[in-house]
Protein backbone atom coordinates (compact mmCIF):
# COMPACT_ATOMS: atom_id res chain seq x y z
CA UNK A 1 0.00 0.00 0.00
CA UNK A 2 1.63 3.33 -1.24
CA UNK A 3 2.05 6.07 1.54
CA UNK A 4 0.80 9.06 -0.73
CA UNK A 5 -2.82 9.54 -2.20
CA UNK A 6 -4.26 11.78 -4.81
CA UNK A 7 -4.75 15.46 -3.64
CA UNK A 8 -8.41 15.84 -2.89
CA UNK A 9 -9.91 18.89 -1.61
CA UNK A 10 -11.02 18.10 2.41
CA UNK A 11 -13.76 20.32 4.89
CA UNK A 12 -11.84 22.57 6.85
CA UNK A 13 -11.98 24.32 10.37
CA UNK A 14 -11.20 28.12 10.12
CA UNK A 15 -8.16 30.18 11.06
CA UNK A 16 -8.80 33.52 10.59
CA UNK A 17 -6.42 36.10 11.69
CA UNK A 18 -7.84 40.05 12.19
CA UNK A 19 -5.59 42.66 13.04
CA UNK A 20 -5.72 46.47 14.03
CA UNK A 21 -4.77 49.21 15.70
CA UNK A 22 -7.24 50.10 18.62
CA UNK A 23 -10.69 51.48 18.33
CA UNK A 24 -10.81 49.52 14.78
CA UNK A 25 -13.46 46.89 15.79
CA UNK A 26 -11.57 43.84 16.01
CA UNK A 27 -13.30 41.76 18.96
CA UNK A 28 -17.14 43.08 17.05
CA UNK A 29 -15.90 42.00 13.65
CA UNK A 30 -14.45 38.52 15.16
CA UNK A 31 -18.05 37.54 16.89
CA UNK A 32 -20.10 38.64 13.50
CA UNK A 33 -18.02 36.40 11.94
CA UNK A 34 -18.09 33.40 14.48
CA UNK A 35 -21.79 34.21 14.55
CA UNK A 36 -22.33 33.18 10.86
CA UNK A 37 -20.62 30.35 11.37
CA UNK A 38 -22.96 29.26 14.36
CA UNK A 39 -22.63 27.31 17.14
CA UNK A 40 -21.41 27.67 20.26
CA UNK A 41 -18.66 30.58 20.73
CA UNK A 42 -16.40 31.10 23.52
CA UNK A 43 -13.94 34.25 23.78
CA UNK A 44 -10.56 33.89 25.61
CA UNK A 45 -11.07 37.48 26.62
CA UNK A 46 -7.06 38.78 27.89
CA UNK A 47 -8.76 42.99 26.99
CA UNK A 48 -10.19 43.47 30.25
CA UNK A 49 -13.17 42.31 30.15
CA UNK A 50 -13.94 44.03 26.96
CA UNK A 51 -15.89 40.53 25.51
CA UNK A 52 -18.48 41.63 27.66
CA UNK A 53 -19.48 44.44 26.10
CA UNK A 54 -20.87 43.04 23.05
CA UNK A 55 -23.50 40.75 24.59
CA UNK A 56 -26.51 42.01 23.07
CA UNK A 57 -24.97 40.97 19.29
CA UNK A 58 -25.61 37.07 20.67
CA UNK A 59 -25.11 34.56 23.32
CA UNK A 60 -21.63 33.40 23.72
CA UNK A 61 -19.28 32.43 26.71
CA UNK A 62 -16.32 34.40 27.73
CA UNK A 63 -13.06 33.05 29.64
CA UNK A 64 -11.58 36.50 31.73
CA UNK A 65 -7.44 34.99 31.41
CA UNK A 66 -5.65 37.03 34.02
CA UNK A 67 -2.15 37.65 33.92
CA UNK A 68 0.57 36.75 33.23
CA UNK A 69 -0.22 36.01 29.47
CA UNK A 70 1.90 33.16 29.32
CA UNK A 71 1.09 30.72 25.85
CA UNK A 72 1.13 27.51 28.17
CA UNK A 73 -2.22 28.93 30.47
CA UNK A 74 -3.53 29.77 26.43
CA UNK A 75 -2.72 26.52 24.87
CA UNK A 76 -4.49 24.67 28.89
CA UNK A 77 -8.04 26.74 28.17
CA UNK A 78 -7.70 26.01 24.37
CA UNK A 79 -8.02 22.00 25.31
CA UNK A 80 -10.90 22.70 27.80
CA UNK A 81 -12.74 24.38 25.21
CA UNK A 82 -12.47 21.91 22.86
CA UNK A 83 -13.54 19.29 25.85
CA UNK A 84 -16.47 21.58 26.53
CA UNK A 85 -17.57 21.08 22.93
CA UNK A 86 -17.25 24.91 21.79
CA UNK A 87 -17.29 25.50 17.97
CA UNK A 88 -15.61 28.38 17.53
CA UNK A 89 -13.06 30.16 19.58
CA UNK A 90 -11.89 33.48 19.72
CA UNK A 91 -8.69 34.23 20.92
CA UNK A 92 -9.18 38.54 21.85
CA UNK A 93 -6.14 39.26 21.97
CA UNK A 94 -2.98 36.74 20.26
CA UNK A 95 -0.67 39.99 21.21
CA UNK A 96 -0.81 39.73 24.67
CA UNK A 97 0.92 36.60 24.81
CA UNK A 98 3.70 37.54 23.01
CA UNK A 99 3.64 41.54 23.95
CA UNK A 100 1.64 41.82 27.14
CA UNK A 101 2.48 40.93 30.93
CA UNK A 102 4.12 37.69 31.25
CA UNK A 103 4.14 37.18 27.51
CA UNK A 104 7.24 35.77 25.31
CA UNK A 105 9.18 38.84 25.15
CA UNK A 106 8.95 39.78 28.24
CA UNK A 107 10.06 36.25 29.06
CA UNK A 108 12.95 36.68 26.87
CA UNK A 109 13.87 39.97 28.20
CA UNK A 110 14.25 38.38 31.92
CA UNK A 111 16.21 35.90 30.67
CA UNK A 112 19.27 37.83 30.10
CA UNK A 113 22.93 36.27 29.23
CA UNK A 114 23.58 35.61 25.65
CA UNK A 115 20.28 36.62 23.44
CA UNK A 116 19.71 33.74 20.74
CA UNK A 117 20.20 31.05 23.77
CA UNK A 118 17.48 33.09 25.19
CA UNK A 119 15.73 32.97 21.62
CA UNK A 120 16.13 29.03 21.25
CA UNK A 121 14.24 28.52 24.09
CA UNK A 122 11.09 31.42 23.22
CA UNK A 123 10.66 30.13 20.27
CA UNK A 124 9.77 26.39 20.95
CA UNK A 125 7.21 27.40 23.33
CA UNK A 126 5.73 30.08 20.65
CA UNK A 127 5.70 27.03 18.65
CA UNK A 128 3.72 24.88 20.22
CA UNK A 129 1.16 27.91 20.66
CA UNK A 130 0.93 28.37 17.09
CA UNK A 131 0.27 24.69 16.47
CA UNK A 132 -2.24 24.40 19.35
CA UNK A 133 -4.38 26.72 17.22
CA UNK A 134 -3.39 25.38 14.16
CA UNK A 135 -4.95 21.85 14.97
CA UNK A 136 -7.37 22.71 17.20
CA UNK A 137 -10.83 20.79 16.77
CA UNK A 138 -12.96 24.30 16.51
CA UNK A 139 -12.75 27.45 14.50
CA UNK A 140 -10.17 29.89 15.94
CA UNK A 141 -10.18 33.68 15.10
CA UNK A 142 -7.71 35.44 16.72
CA UNK A 143 -7.43 39.45 16.92
CA UNK A 144 -4.45 41.29 17.28
CA UNK A 145 -3.43 44.56 18.19
CA UNK A 146 -1.37 46.12 15.39
CA UNK A 147 1.50 48.78 15.25
CA UNK A 148 0.39 52.00 15.01
CA UNK A 149 1.05 55.81 13.01
CA UNK A 150 -0.57 58.67 12.17
CA UNK A 151 -0.32 60.03 8.45
CA UNK A 152 -1.99 62.74 6.86
CA UNK A 153 -4.74 62.42 4.58
CA UNK A 154 -7.10 64.58 2.82
CA UNK A 155 -10.63 65.91 3.94
CA UNK A 156 -12.62 68.67 3.21
CA UNK A 157 -9.86 70.20 1.63
CA UNK A 158 -7.66 69.89 5.03
CA UNK A 159 -5.06 67.63 5.51
CA UNK A 160 -5.86 65.66 8.77
CA UNK A 161 -4.03 63.04 11.24
CA UNK A 162 -5.11 59.48 10.65
CA UNK A 163 -4.33 56.39 12.64
CA UNK A 164 -4.01 53.34 10.25
CA UNK A 165 -2.59 50.03 11.64
CA UNK A 166 0.71 48.53 10.44
CA UNK A 167 2.04 44.96 10.35
CA UNK A 168 0.48 42.62 13.68
CA UNK A 169 1.99 43.06 17.23
CA UNK A 170 3.36 39.12 17.17
CA UNK A 171 5.94 37.61 16.24
CA UNK A 172 7.57 38.32 12.55
CA UNK A 173 4.98 36.49 9.65
CA UNK A 174 2.38 34.71 12.28
CA UNK A 175 -0.25 36.12 9.73
CA UNK A 176 0.84 33.58 7.17
CA UNK A 177 0.10 30.19 9.56
CA UNK A 178 -3.60 31.50 8.91
CA UNK A 179 -6.40 30.61 6.45
CA UNK A 180 -7.03 34.18 6.14
CA UNK A 181 -5.41 37.32 7.39
CA UNK A 182 -7.52 40.63 7.89
CA UNK A 183 -6.62 43.85 8.51
CA UNK A 184 -9.08 46.69 9.81
CA UNK A 185 -8.35 50.20 9.24
CA UNK A 186 -10.28 53.08 11.88
CA UNK A 187 -13.63 53.01 9.41
CA UNK A 188 -13.85 49.16 10.25
CA UNK A 189 -13.39 48.04 6.52
CA UNK A 190 -11.05 45.20 6.20
CA UNK A 191 -8.47 44.13 3.68
CA UNK A 192 -6.14 40.96 3.12
CA UNK A 193 -3.07 41.43 5.18
CA UNK A 194 0.11 40.81 3.12
CA UNK A 195 -1.49 39.10 0.57
CA UNK A 196 -2.88 36.14 3.06
CA UNK A 197 -5.90 34.71 1.76
CA UNK A 198 -6.32 31.17 0.87
CA UNK A 199 -10.42 31.18 0.59
CA UNK A 200 -10.00 33.97 -2.50
CA UNK A 201 -13.12 35.40 -0.82
CA UNK A 202 -11.39 38.72 0.20
CA UNK A 203 -8.36 38.84 -2.67
CA UNK A 204 -8.97 42.81 -4.11
CA UNK A 205 -11.76 43.89 -1.70
CA UNK A 206 -12.76 45.96 0.89
CA UNK A 207 -15.63 44.63 3.29
CA UNK A 208 -16.82 45.27 6.52
CA UNK A 209 -17.05 42.06 8.27
CA UNK A 210 -20.29 40.47 9.22
CA UNK A 211 -22.59 37.51 10.15
CA UNK A 212 -22.37 36.92 6.20
CA UNK A 213 -19.47 36.75 5.29
CA UNK A 214 -18.99 33.68 8.73
CA UNK A 215 -21.52 32.24 6.37
CA UNK A 216 -19.55 32.80 3.43
CA UNK A 217 -16.27 31.71 4.84
CA UNK A 218 -18.49 28.32 6.12
CA UNK A 219 -19.79 27.21 2.60
CA UNK A 220 -16.04 27.73 1.71
CA UNK A 221 -14.58 25.48 4.62
CA UNK A 222 -17.46 22.72 4.17
CA UNK A 223 -16.56 22.14 0.26
CA UNK A 224 -14.61 19.02 0.10
CA UNK A 225 -15.31 15.51 1.32
CA UNK A 226 -15.19 14.56 5.22
CA UNK A 227 -11.56 14.54 6.71
CA UNK A 228 -10.76 10.72 7.44
CA UNK A 229 -9.31 9.98 10.85
CA UNK A 230 -6.01 9.91 11.50
CA UNK A 231 -4.36 6.44 10.44
CA UNK A 232 -1.26 5.14 10.55
CA UNK A 233 0.05 2.77 7.36
CA UNK A 234 2.94 0.02 7.57
CA UNK A 235 5.01 2.47 6.06
CA UNK A 236 5.03 5.03 8.38
CA UNK A 237 4.89 2.42 11.06
CA UNK A 238 8.68 1.15 9.71
CA UNK A 239 9.61 4.66 9.55
CA UNK A 240 8.69 5.35 13.35
CA UNK A 241 10.42 1.98 14.71
CA UNK A 242 13.39 3.11 12.65
CA UNK A 243 13.86 6.54 13.95
CA UNK A 244 12.68 5.49 17.53
CA UNK A 245 16.06 5.28 18.94
CA UNK A 246 17.12 7.98 17.34
CA UNK A 247 15.13 10.98 16.28
CA UNK A 248 16.16 12.32 13.02
CA UNK A 249 18.33 16.03 13.14
CA UNK A 250 16.61 18.92 11.78
CA UNK A 251 18.52 20.54 8.91
CA UNK A 252 19.47 23.50 10.53
CA UNK A 253 20.93 20.97 13.79
CA UNK A 254 22.85 19.85 11.10
CA UNK A 255 24.41 22.56 10.03
CA UNK A 256 25.35 23.69 13.63
CA UNK A 257 26.63 20.34 13.56
CA UNK A 258 29.23 21.12 10.37
CA UNK A 259 29.94 24.88 12.08
CA UNK A 260 30.81 23.03 15.34
CA UNK A 261 33.14 20.64 13.46
CA UNK A 262 35.31 23.84 12.27
CA UNK A 263 36.33 24.47 15.68
CA UNK A 264 33.36 26.37 17.17
CA UNK A 265 31.60 25.82 20.37
CA UNK A 266 27.62 25.51 20.56
CA UNK A 267 26.39 28.89 21.51
CA UNK A 268 29.30 30.51 18.89
CA UNK A 269 27.44 28.08 15.98
CA UNK A 270 24.45 29.82 17.19
CA UNK A 271 25.58 33.11 16.79
CA UNK A 272 27.11 32.13 13.04
CA UNK A 273 23.91 30.71 12.07
CA UNK A 274 21.82 33.62 13.19
CA UNK A 275 24.59 36.10 12.08
CA UNK A 276 25.02 34.92 8.47
CA UNK A 277 20.83 33.89 7.64
CA UNK A 278 19.63 37.19 9.85
CA UNK A 279 17.32 34.66 11.64
CA UNK A 280 16.67 32.61 14.62
CA UNK A 281 14.05 29.87 13.14
CA UNK A 282 11.82 29.55 10.06
CA UNK A 283 14.63 28.77 7.69
CA UNK A 284 14.48 28.35 4.42
CA UNK A 285 16.43 26.79 1.42
CA UNK A 286 18.20 30.44 0.59
CA UNK A 287 19.52 30.27 3.95
CA UNK A 288 20.86 26.79 4.01
CA UNK A 289 22.76 28.22 1.06
CA UNK A 290 24.22 30.60 2.74
CA UNK A 291 25.48 28.59 5.24
CA UNK A 292 26.87 26.24 2.94
CA UNK A 293 28.92 29.14 0.96
CA UNK A 294 29.67 30.35 4.96
CA UNK A 295 30.62 26.72 5.62
CA UNK A 296 32.94 26.24 2.59
CA UNK A 297 34.62 29.63 2.97
CA UNK A 298 35.49 29.19 6.70
CA UNK A 299 36.65 24.97 6.20
CA UNK A 300 40.68 25.11 5.73
CA UNK A 301 42.36 23.04 2.86
CA UNK A 302 42.60 19.91 3.09
CA UNK A 303 46.77 19.44 3.73
CA UNK A 304 48.06 17.52 0.46
CA UNK A 305 49.06 13.71 1.01
CA UNK A 306 52.80 12.58 1.58
CA UNK A 307 54.00 9.99 -0.92
CA UNK A 308 56.35 8.88 2.26
CA UNK A 309 56.68 5.32 3.56
CA UNK A 310 57.63 4.90 7.32
CA UNK A 311 61.36 3.27 6.81
CA UNK A 312 62.36 0.44 9.90
CA UNK A 313 66.04 2.34 10.51
CA UNK A 314 67.38 0.67 7.80
CA UNK A 315 67.10 3.27 5.26
CA UNK A 316 69.91 3.68 2.42
CA UNK A 317 71.32 7.10 1.61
Amino acid sequence: MSMFRKAERRKQKLRLAISGPSGSGKTYSALQVAFGIGGRVVVIDSERGSADLYEHLGEYDVYTMQPPYEPEKLMQVIAAAEREGYDTIIIDSLTHYWAGEGGLLERHDKMGGNSFTAWGKITPVQNKMVDAMLASKCHVIVTMRSKQEYVLTEKNGKQTPEKVGMSPEQRNQIEFEFTSSLALNMQHVSEVSNGKDRTGLFDGKAIVLSQDTGKQLLAWLETGADAPEPTVTNDIQGLQSQTAAKPSKTPIVAYGERIKALGFESAEAKQIVAQVTGKSSGFTAEDFAKLDEWIAKNTPPEEPEQNTIEGDGNEQG
